[in-house]
C-alpha cells in the first residue's frame, strides 16, 4: 500500500514538474 502511495506520489510530482518547464 505506501509503495502504490510512493508511486503515485511521484507520477504527480513528475507531472507538477513537467507542467513547470512546459509553462515556461
Amino acid at each position: 500500500m505506501n509503495f502504490l502511495a510512493h508511486l503515485h506520489l511521484a507520477h504527480l510530482a513528475e507531472s507538477s514538474l513537467s507542467g513547470n518547464l512546459l509553462a515556461d
